[in-house]
């Protein structure tokens, strides 16, 4: 089960990167999609069924 938290996370952070777009911040925008990609990682690898998130 994926967390509000993870979503809100993910929500916070395309909200940065759509305001540094609009401010055409290019180079700020590589670490922002760096952690956004960390985010989305996070919640797949949270969703695989693993023997670690049975026990």
């Amino acid at each position: 089960m994926i967390e509000h938290q993870e979503i809100d996370r993910i929500e916070e952070q395309m909200s940065k990167i759509k305001e540094l777009l609009e401010q055409d911040s290019k180079e700020l925008i590589l670490p922002e999609l760096s952690t956004l990609e960390f985010y989305v990682n996070h919640i797949k690898d949270m969703a695989l069924l693993k023997i670690e998130n049975i026990f």
